[in-house]
């Protein structure tokens, strides 16, 4: 404490700068939130949100539709289970990605325009719960496709509704 007791030595100081509350703090939280950091996370969700995105929307519908033949469609879904599985994984992750990108998006954006800020969240959430439930189409394919205890139907007829769900799901994503 000797050199607490020197005028210069400027040790003083530095407790009042280390002390919570300071401006160096105020300038640490201010640098964590900047809009560059905010726009580098928005950025880094959106990504990671339509990264598998070609894997659901391009690859599986043409892996799996046969266009005008419900019969090979039905084949390809039940030979390609565990792709679909995976398919619905990501969709469901991209939806849930998506919602949390919307706010890291909102939080950049409402300096400029909070109006603006808030339809872009609105338009973004409404999204979300259409690609959801498009899930359901998928869901719907795989189940038509076993049969089981859908044997009132005609082995054909559960074939177009495969056909039928899966351009349902396609569809869906335009819709959202």
């Amino acid at each position: 404490d000797d050199l607490a007791a020197c005028p210069g030595s400027g040790h003083r100081e530095m407790e009042r700068a280390n002390k919570p509350g300071t401006d160096r703090d105020f300038h640490r939280i201010r640098a964590m939130n900047s809009p560059k950091k905010r726009a580098r996370r928005a950025g880094i969700l959106y990504i990671l949100a339509n990264l598998p995105a070609p894997f659901a929307l391009i690859y599986l519908p043409n892996l799996l539709i046969v266009p005008g033949n419900p019969t090979a469609t039905a084949d390809h879904v039940r030979a390609s289970i565990g792709l679909i599985r995976a398919g619905i994984a990501v969709e469901l992750l991209n939806a849930t990605i998506v919602a949390f990108a919307a706010l890291a998006f909102y939080r950049l954006f409402e300096s400029v325009s909070v109006r603006h800020a808030r339809a872009m969240l609105v338009l973004i959430l409404l999204a979300v719960p259409i690609s959801l439930l498009n899930v359901l189409n998928y869901v719907a394919a795989l189940s038509f496709a076993r049969g089981g205890y859908l044997s009132v139907f005609d082995p054909q007829q559960l074939d177009a509704l495969v056909l039928l769900f899966l351009r349902l799901h396609s569809i869906g994503y335009v819709i959202a």
